[in-house]
Order: C-alpha cells, then structure tokens, then sequence
C-alpha cells in the first residue's frame, strides 16, 4: 500500500497492490535463571515459527532485528531484555492436517481468513495432471511417472527430485471458505496441504 499527495485532492490518494507488510513484534522477556543467559543470547538469532501465550494454535514465520539489546540485572535475582521479531504478514495453522484429493470433485474449506497457497502432492502413473480449482484450470505437463511431484503454488514452481516439472496456467490459490477441487488424470497419489493463513 502506498499514499501519495496529490495537488488538487483533499487529504491523501491510498493505493493498495492487495497485499500485507512485514511488521515489527516487540516482546520483552524475563529471564530466571543466569546459567542459561548464553543459551539465550544464542536462541536469539536467526528466524523461525513465533508462537505467542494468547495464540497458541497458530505461528508466525519471524526472524530476530539485529539491533544492539541490553540484558538488565533487576536486583540480582532476574534479567529482563527487549528484543523485536520482524514477522510475516499472516499467522498459519499449527498441525494443519493433509488433505486428500481422488479423482474426480473434491470439496475443500479453506478456514483462514485469507487466500491461500496451497502445496500439492502427486504421483501419476502416465499422462498430465488436470487440476480446476474454482473453475481455474492448471495443468502439470508430462510429469515423470511413479516419482513424487511438487507443486509449490506460494513459490510459483513444481519439480520432481529436484528437476522442474512444465506446468501451464496461474498457479492456483484456495478461496477463504468453501472450494470445488477437480482433479483429472491416472493419479495414484494426491495430497493438499491448505497452508490456511490468518490475519
């Protein structure tokens, strides 16, 4: 999203692309037990899933600011230190289950609050992989028969050990809600994971 003056235009023209902004998510710790203040400073780096006391069914995919911190002594007994995650835009499910698709139509409730990007899972033994999702068709073209194929649609790519796979059309997302999934072709296996994410 971007505002901008415009001469002319009371107040300011807003423009929105249809999608969200990293934030900062500042939590202040407590830390007991002195023996463990080195394992600490080294659990504070890097990035990972986030999950807080007040969601404990959802995670955030966030990453520790590398910003000076200071570990203050409270009366020799604590320390407390201020560190800040820089945090994906959405929360995703925890142990969201698999979804398995036949042949045919399939039904599928996306209970985020968002479209998602779901992963898809195949294996066929021969031809191509037909898949309308809400009356959006994509096809995955000659995939290899009897290997485990990947379509990432998040990422926009599908491969098989490591190999990319031709694909043709938008790569699919799931509505919020109720979805129709129709799924052609001599498929042996096929699993959805919704990847459903939350404001």
């Amino acid at each position: 999203m971007t505002e901008k003056i415009v001469t002319g235009r009371s107040g300011e023209l807003t423009q929105t692309f249809g999608d969200y902004d990293a934030y900062d998510y500042p939590v202040e710790f407590t830390i007991l037990d002195y023996e463990k203040l080195e394992d600490i400073k080294r659990w504070l780096r890097g990035e990972g899933q986030l999950i807080t006391h007040n969601d404990m069914d959802k995670y955030r995919v966030a990453r520790v600011k590398n910003e000076p911190r200071e570990y203050q002594n409270e009366w020799d007994t604590f320390w407390t230190v201020k560190v800040t995650f820089r945090c994906e835009p959405f929360r995703r499910q925890i142990n969201e289950p698999m979804v398995t698709l036949i042949k045919g139509s399939n039904s599928v409730y996306n209970s985020g609050n968002e479209n998602s990007f779901p992963v898809f899972t195949f294996k066929v033994t021969s031809g191509n992989i037909v898949l309308t999702i809400n009356n959006e068709t994509f096809t995955i073209t000659s995939p290899p028969a009897n290997k485990e194929i990947t379509l990432d649609t998040e990422n926009g790519i599908c491969y098989s050990d490591g190999t990319y796979v031709r694909t043709t059309g938008d790569f699919p997302t799931l509505l919020e809600g109720d979805n129709t999934i129709n799924l052609t072709g001599n498929i042996t296996l096929a699993t959805m994971d919704k990847r459903s994410v939350f404001l």
